[in-house]
C-alpha cells in the first residue's frame, strides 16, 4: 500500500441560479489560476441555488469559455445542498441574494460564505447575461475573471481558514 502525502487542501465552491452560467465560469478560471501552483491542493466546485442536476454550461458560456482557451463541456450543474456546502471551506456567491438564501438555510455559513466581490472588499452583483447575446456572456466571463485576480489572495486565504474575514 502507497503512503499518502498529506496536502492542505484549499476549497472553495462558486455559486449562482442555475449552475449553468456565472459559477461554472468562475470555477473554470479559478482552476486555471491555480493549476501551476505546487504549495496547496485545491478543490474548486460550482453549484446553483435553483439548479437541476445534470445539465451541461449553457452553450454560449462553453463557446466563450472556448474562444478564452478552457473547455467547459464536461461541467454538470448541481443543486446546492447542505453536503455540498459541508465539503468548502469558502463559498462565494455572484449576486447578494444568493448569500442571503444560503445563509437563510445554513446559518452556521456566516463566516465562510461571501459574494465574490466581497473578495476585493466590493459589494457588486455579477449580472446573469442568460438569454443575452454572446458578448454579454463575454463581458461577464471578463468580469468573473477580472474579480478573481484581484480577490485572488483573499481568496487562497479563506479558503483553508474558516475564521478570518477578508482584508479591506
Amino acid at each position: 500500500m502507497k503512503k499518502q502525502t498529506e496536502k492542505n487542501p484549499h476549497s472553495v465552491l462558486f455559486v449562482c441560479t442555475y449552475n449553468l452560467c456565472r459559477s461554472p465560469i468562475a470555477a473554470a478560471y479559478f482552476s486555471e489560476m491555480v493549476k501551476q501552483e505546487t504549495e496547496y491542493e485545491w478543490e474548486i466546485g460550482s453549484a446553483g441555488i435553483w439548479a437541476k442536476n445534470g445539465l451541461p454550461a449553457l452553450k454560449p458560456v462553453q463557446q466563450i469559455m472556448g474562444m478564452h482557451g478552457i473547455d467547459i463541456s464536461s461541467h454538470i450543474s448541481r443543486k446546492v445542498t447542505q453536503d455540498i456546502v459541508d465539503s468548502y471551506s469558502l463559498i462565494l456567491t455572484m449576486e447578494r441574494r444568493h448569500k442571503e438564501l444560503l445563509l437563510s438555510e445554513y446559518q452556521y455559513l456566516e463566516r465562510r460564505l461571501f459574494m465574490l466581490t466581497e473578495m476585493s472588499g466590493v459589494v457588486w452583483t455579477i449580472p446573469d447575461p442568460a438569454g443575452n447575446n454572446l458578448r454579454d456572456y463575454d463581458y461577464v466571463a471578463k468580469e468573473i475573471k477580472g474579480w478573481l485576480n484581484i480577490g485572488r489572495n483573499n481568496i487562497s486565504i479563506l479558503a483553508v481558514d474558516k475564521t478570518t474575514t477578508p482584508t479591506e
